[in-house]
Formats: structure tokens, sequence, C-alpha cells
């Protein structure tokens, strides 16, 4: 059988006017199998409810309510720019995040690291060794020992260790070092977006509240938003992809390198003009 996402207007939470917090609910999919058609199953209660904000998004946080103190009332997982919360004063935007059973955070997502692996934190470690642990003859005298073995706790199988980049640069460079960074991305992003109010060809879409400033072109289809993308990517000078919000086209500046400037966006800016 096959598991999949069904609206539950109960639990559901879709994504807000903000463009901010989606939570979606998964059961099990009681439909046969098409390859044996075997006869489906009895309906089973929700498999998980999930959580989730991605870095690349408009940068708004919808409040995480993520249920009660209770087991029963947390949810299970959740993604978000939780990198974020490193920061003392941007904690609050994470709020409800200490209820959930389990959170990850992608390290290339505002943790500097190339894209590659996955930072997963449970509340109950214990829980996951039960369920990802691989269990044989051969292996019991090995899942008998009381050592940490990640292999236990997610899907890694035989796979390299992908977080050691990682955890070395963590070690190198120290948690403040990241604070810093996370901390000037978050202030040139406001930094640019007063600088895009005043200018008449351009539209603000929202405050940024992390590091995501999404803004519109006063006048432009998508399709003169994918020229000045292109042409800002030949000349070598940046990424800056267009999007959609509900059918409208804008672009944005995903800020998540602490080496970019105030200059450099200021010119990218300045390219609309040409």
């Amino acid at each position: 059988h096959r598991w999949r996402r069904r609206p539950d207007p109960s639990r559901i939470r879709v994504i807000s006017e903000s463009g901010g917090l989606a939570r979606s609910v998964m059961y099990a999919d009681t439909r046969p199998c098409e390859a044996t058609r075997r006869a489906p199953r009895a309906p089973r209660s929700p498999l998980g409810e999930t959580a989730g904000v991605r870095v690349g998004c408009p940068s708004r946080l919808d409040p995480l309510r993520c249920g009660g103190p209770e087991p029963s009332q947390r949810v299970p997982g959740v993604t978000a720019p939780l990198a974020g919360a490193l920061v003392p004063e941007l904690r609050p935007l994470f709020n409800g995040i200490e209820k959930a059973d389990s959170f990850i955070v992608d390290p290339h997502k505002w943790l500097f690291a190339p894209f590659d692996a996955c930072a997963l934190v449970y509340r109950n470690p214990e829980l996951a060794k039960q369920t990802f642990s691989q269990h044989g003859e051969y292996l019991e005298p090995i899942n008998k020992s009381t050592e940490w073995n990640p292999s236990d706790y997610a899907f890694n199988l035989s796979r390299r260790a992908r977080g050691l980049p990682l955890w070395f640069s963590l070690a190198s460079h120290g948690v403040e070092k990241y604070r810093s960074a996370i901390r000037s991305n978050v202030e040139l992003a406001k930094h640019i977006s007063k600088e895009i109010a005043t200018r008449t060809e351009l539209r603000l879409v929202r405050e940024p509240e992390l590091s995501i400033v999404v803004f519109e072109v006063v006048g432009w289809e998508m399709a003169d938003y994918e020229n000045w993308s292109k042409k800002l990517l030949d000349q070598g000078l940046a990424l800056v992809l267009p999007s959609s919000l509900r059918g409208r086209p804008h672009t944005r500046f995903a800020i998540v390198n602490p080496q970019t400037s105030m200059e450099l966006l200021t010119e990218i800016l300045d390219s609309i003009r040409k």
C-alpha cells in the first residue's frame, strides 16, 4: 500500500495569506495496490502530522501551533528554517517547536553546508531506534550494544557519513559564528527591503521576517522576470529566480550567504532600470 496526504479540514492548515506555515496529515492509502490487486486493508488512524516552512518560501512564519504538552497533542514532525532559532532575538518566531516530537534542519539552508545532509533531532530517540534498527540473526549482537549507531535512527543503511562536513564546520567555527552569520543575513534583508521601498518601479510584497525579500517590478510579466534572471546569470552577477504567489509573478532575494553585501544587492536592483 502507498502512503498519501488526504485533506482533513479539522486538522490540516493550508498556506496562509502571508504565505507561511503549512500543515498536513498523512494517512494509509487503503486503495488496492495496482501491482498486486490485493484487497485494501481496513482504514487506519492518521500515520502522522507534519508542519513545514522552507527557507526559500516568502520568509513569513505563522505560529507553530504544535499542540499541547501531552504526547497525544504533539505534532510528530516539523521542518522549517530552524537555523534561525540559534539567534536569541529570532527564537520567539519559532515558539511551539519545543512541543514537536521531532524536527529537521537542512544544513544547506542557512547552516552554510554543502547540499547533502539532513540534521534530524528527536524528542525521544529510542522510538526512532525501534523503528529504524535493522534486525537479523547476524545483526543481533550489534543491536545489543549501547553504543550510539547513527544507522539506527534513520534510513542510513550503508550510506556514507553525510553529516561530517557540518559537524567539522561547527566544531571549527563554533555556534557563535553561525549566529553572527545568520544575524547578518537578517539585517541585510531589512536594509535591502528599505531600499526597494524607495524605488518607484518596485513594490515590496511583504516585510521580511527572516532573510527572504520578495518584491515585484511594476508592469512586469513572468517572461520579463525570466529574461532578467537569465541576463544576471549570463553575466555571472547573481542567481535571482522568479516565482509567483497565487498566480502573481515576483522575484526574491534569498540571502543565505554571510558574504553577500548591500552593494551587490543594490547593483542587482540597478540592473532592472537598464
